[in-house]
């Protein structure tokens, strides 16, 4: 598929002039023709790089006054930030380094009022804003026992015995290899002291991670092989962690969950704040997937209300190549799960898949 979706067009809301709209619309053209060529926008030597770059400037073993990037043209890319910018106070927070991605949408529907750096890169250091004075969450023997409720809660009730019974008929075609399933942004399992889950953030975060533990049982249950859990969310409080760690979930470090993902996985992923589903369909065909249900979007344009710009496009959009590898799959629509919101399970197709354009043949 290509996808030649129309870039935002200079308009009456517009502050480029006629240069700078050239300029961006060439840009934009060439990011499109390398994505037509099947170039990967993401790698797991970007992803690697990238947090490399991240864990030094923590340390401050290295300058930010010149971050390389492994840009998908190829080529290294240099940025340089301001020695001060990543630690600063900037109002209630400090600004710290974590690896940001831009999806083929960030890179090719640009706001018709912004010229973008004009960098063939999609993965790089970024910035994160934490709280300095952030309220205490509740205690961690609270957080357990709440998780501990809803994980009992999530196995014996009836949304997890329904989706069960729609994926047994297909454990047949999975492979016996399987031998991790990897969680991201499956969010934190804490609140703020003296709040109240009223919008059920936490059961919902809660029964995400409770998916992952009742579906690592039945496949291993299945195999008769070890099906181990690892998860990535930046946000886990150190209450998380030892939350999930007593669960045997295993936390990575930084964003080097991608880096596990392979033909022997399941992915896990609702609605996060990184396009997780491009990233997957340029590293591998994971034997599993349960996410947000992958359709094609309708909104292709920016617009405009009450002076702010409005963006058509999710932090966690279905490109092109997504739709591609969802033809890969087996989809089995979740539509009951509330905590799952308009899902699915995508279960991989050995006849029909095949793994990404420079990747490696299925073992």
């Amino acid at each position: 598929m290509s996808g030649h979706d129309s870039a935002a067009s200079v308009d009456e809301w517009s502050d480029l002039d006629e240069e700078e709209a050239g300029l961006r619309d060439a840009f934009v053209a060439s990011v499109r023709e390398l994505y037509d060529a099947g170039t990967p926008f993401f790698t797991k030597e970007m992803i690697q790089l990238a947090q490399d770059q991240v864990d030094e400037i923590a340390e401050g073993s290295v300058s930010t006054e010149k971050v390389e990037h492994l840009g998908f043209d190829g080529k290294m890319h240099s940025q340089s930030l301001p020695p001060s910018y990543f630690f600063s106070k900037i109002d209630d927070g400090i600004l710290v380094p974590i690896v940001g991605y831009k999806s083929f949408e960030a890179l090719t529907i640009l706001p018709p009022n912004r010229v973008d750096d004009n960098l063939f890169v999609s993965v790089r250091v970024s910035g994160s804003l934490r709280l300095i004075n952030k309220p205490p969450d509740i205690l961690q023997d609270d957080a357990r026992c709440a998780f501990n409720q809803y994980f009992d809660l999530w196995q014996q009730g009836k949304d997890w015995a329904d989706l069960k019974e729609r994926i047994r008929p297909h454990l047949s075609t999975l492979p016996m290899t399987i031998d991790k399933i990897i969680g991201f942004g499956l969010g934190v399992l804490t609140m703020e002291a003296g709040c109240n889950d009223d919008d059920g953030w936490v059961k919902r975060c809660s029964e995400q991670h409770a998916l992952m533990l009742t579906l690592a049982k039945m496949l291993q249950e299945h195999t008769g092989n070890s099906v181990k859990c690892f998860a990535q969310d930046p946000a886990y409080s150190n209450t998380c962690k030892d939350i999930l760690g007593k669960r045997d979930v295993d936390i990575v470090h930084g964003d080097t969950g991608f880096l596990l993902v392979d033909e022997n996985s399941i992915v896990l992923s609702f609605s996060p704040n990184v396009p997780v589903r491009q990233v997957i369909a340029d590293l591998a065909r994971p034997a599993m997937m349960v996410c947000n249900m992958i359709s094609r979007s309708t909104t292709r344009e920016w617009r405009r209300r009450g002076g702010v710009n409005i963006s058509p496009f999710t932090t966690d959009p279905v490109s092109p190549r997504v739709m591609a590898m969802k033809e890969e799959y087996i989809e089995l629509p979740i539509n009951t799960v509330k905590s799952l919101g308009n899902s699915a399970v995508y279960i991989r197709n050995t006849k029909t898949s095949k793994p990404p354009q420079g990747q490696s043949t299925f073992s």
